[in-house]
C-alpha cells in the first residue's frame, strides 16, 4: 500500500500526541454500512490494521475509498 501524504499526516500527528495520550474510556462505535447510511451503534467488531472496522463500508476498500486495497 503506497504512503499517501494525508496518510503521513495522520502518522505524525499521531506520533505528536502519543507521548501524552492518557488511558481513557470508548463509549460507542458507530458503523455504516453504506455511505450517507444509517449508523450503526454496535457492542463490539475487530479493527484490520490499515481498513478500518469489520462492518464499515470503508474496511471493504471501495474504489474511490482512502483505504483501497493494494492488489
Amino acid at each position: 500500500m503506497k504512503s499517501t501524504s494525508s496518510n503521513n499526516t495522520g502518522r505524525n500527528l499521531f506520533a505528536r500526541y502519543l507521548p501524552t495520550i492518557q488511558p481513557g474510556r470508548l463509549s460507542w462505535i458507530g458503523l455504516r454500512t453504506e455511505r450517507r447510511g444509517e449508523v450503526l451503534v454496535v457492542e463490539q467488531t475487530r479493527a484490520i490494521k490499515e481498513l478500518g472496522l469489520t462492518g464499515d463500508r470503508r474496511c471493504d476498500g471501495t474504489p474511490g475509498s482512502a483505504r483501497v486495497r493494494s492488489p
